[in-house]
């Protein structure tokens, strides 16, 4: 059992200085008898968010504000749309070719400045992505929502390892540290040269995988590139963020994005053997293969966590963060509630009715709630009176996550509760 992070709501503005005596007066007592109160505590609904919004940052867009594409979009008109950039509308078209739902395109820069490979200075890769969800936020009310975003491609950095392997290496580094923060996923693609050398064999993509030095559970390394001849090479991240999507559509967040087929320009490269495999996965690096009879599959699905950390398959990782940010955002309206046991009740009963869905969707590796989940909320179970005393509701959440079969424990913290005075 391990506990994430603590999820922190604030209660409205306008209930924040209330005493409980004035959130919560009570029946008005006019002459003596008996009073019943009766309470009432609405159940909130718990409506999942979405899993693969997706962002493409890049220097290369011509308009200098980010472009959103989706499938209603006419994917004969993106090169009207993206200025001509066709190194731009192939990635886009990789994205939708692969089941992609919606991408956004996120200028690294303005667009009078040169390009991220123009000027090979990686500082400015992700300059302004923590900005990025603005772009949704009259979709998401709330002082404290969380941003809608899954995934978070950066390609174009690959391009920084043909001449200098530390700049790419810093831009990617950037890439995972924003994905973290927005508990999402970035993916990290691996470059055709690596300093001059081309990746060609299981020791340069090695190599590749130590120059990175990424060990977090929000980022996933895929050991090819797209082959096509020198500055027709290119990176494999849109399609296999298709791939996710797409995976996400079908089967559900919490299933593994791998084993299933991928739609690619050109072959790829290197061609990892089994043997191959055997080396690269247990570091984290994820495959591109071409098998006989099956086509180009994706194979294996593991995050650059650290050896031994329990988040290290994308589908745990990204399941995790789904049910975490769900109950975030949903339970918000609980603050507007008096922290005591109606309350607790409430949110128990909801956060179990969202667990028993997914249980029926197949989510979990138990059969029955006992095996698949749990939910804890309440003093002395959750919360002390500390918490309660400082406006905290803590819901505590274990499930049994498919792959691996092992419960992970979350805790959502409500806090901003009229304190005693």
């Amino acid at each position: 059992m391990v506990s994430l992070d603590r999820l922190h709501f604030l209660k409205a503005s306008t209930m924040a200085g209330l005493a409980p005596s004035v959130a919560h007066a009570g029946p008005r007592v006019l002459y003596p008898g008996v009073y019943i109160e009766e309470l009432t505590v609405p159940i909130p609904t718990i409506r999942p968010l979405e899993t693969s919004e997706t962002v493409l940052v890049t220097s290369i867009l011509a308009d200098p504000k980010p472009v959103t594409v989706s499938f209603l979009s006419a994917l004969d008109d993106i090169s009207v749309r993206l200025g001509g950039a066709s190194q731009l509308e192939r990635w886009v078209r990789q994205f939708f070719a692969n089941g992609g739902k919606r991408l956004t395109l996120w200028p690294a820069r303005d667009g009078t400045a040169a390009g991220l490979i123009g000027d090979r200075d990686p500082a400015l890769g992700l300059k302004g992505i923590e900005a990025v969800g603005g772009l949704f936020a009259s979709g998401w009310p709330g002082a404290n929502r969380p941003l809608p975003i899954g995934l978070i491609l950066v390609p174009e950095a690959a391009a920084l390892a043909y001449d200098d392997v530390g700049a790419a290496a810093s831009v990617y580094a950037a890439a995972a540290e924003t994905a973290q923060s927005l508990s999402a996923m970035a993916i990290i693609d691996t470059p055709a040269v690596l300093g001059g050398t081309r990746v060609d064999s299981v020791d340069a993509v090695l190599s590749w995988r130590e120059a990175i030095g990424i060990e977090t559970a929000h980022a996933a390394l895929y050991g090819n590139f797209i082959t096509g001849g020198g500055a027709d090479d290119d990176a494999v991240g849109p399609a296999v963020a298709g791939v996710i999507a797409r995976t996400d559509q079908t089967r559900g967040v919490w299933s593994a994005p791998a084993g299933t087929s991928a739609v690619l320009r050109h072959d790829v490269a290197p061609n990892h053997t089994t043997a191959a495999t055997e080396v690269l996965n247990p570091v984290g690096v994820n495959t591109i293969r071409t098998l006989p009879g099956a086509g180009t599959v994706v194979w294996a699905a593991r995050t650059l966590a650290p050896e031994g950390d329990e988040d290290r398959f994308i589908s745990v990782r990204r399941f995790r963060d789904h049910i975490r940010q769900t109950l975030r955002f949903n339970l918000q309206v609980l603050a507007l509630q008096p922290n005591e046991e109606a309350t607790w009740q409430a949110a128990r009963a909801s956060v179990e009715a969202f667990l028993a869905n997914l249980l029926r969707a197949g989510a979990f590796a138990g059969s029955t709630p006992d095996e698949a989940y749990f939910v804890r909320c309440g003093l002395g179970e959750t919360m002390t009176q500390v918490d309660l005393d400082q406006g905290r509701l803590i819901i505590s959440v274990g499930f049994a996550p498919l792959r691996p079969a092992e419960f992970i424990v979350d805790q959502v913290t409500v806090e901003g509760f009229a304190t005693a005075p």
